[in-house]
């Protein structure tokens, strides 16, 4: 195999592992009650989590491999451990 084809395996991996981890993020986001309002999360913060999510999701799916937008990825899944530290998560219909 040549080191191009393993660099392309690689990323087609990478690709299908972000694709998945946006698809449990999302599953995730969607099963529980969202706060409304400002969210203040210590290292940002968000004024409607709503538009904030369907904005991060848009835009992950969209530049979907593209390293530049990993970070956008990184913030969800601190706001998912967030949401998950908090004593009183409701959790909505599966």
């Amino acid at each position: 195999m040549s080191s191009l084809t393993r660099i392309a395996v690689f990323i087609y991996l990478r690709s299908m592992n972000d694709k998945e981890e946006l698809q449990r993020l999302k599953r995730f986001f969607h099963d529980i009650k969202l706060p409304e309002g400002r969210l203040d999360l210590g290292f940002f913060q968000i004024n409607d989590v709503e538009k904030y999510l369907d904005a991060c999701f848009t835009r992950l799916e969209r530049n979907d491999g593209n390293d530049w937008f990993a970070p956008n990825l990184k913030k969800l899944q601190d706001m998912e451990q967030y949401f998950l530290d908090q004593p009183n998560i409701i959790k909505g219909m599966p």
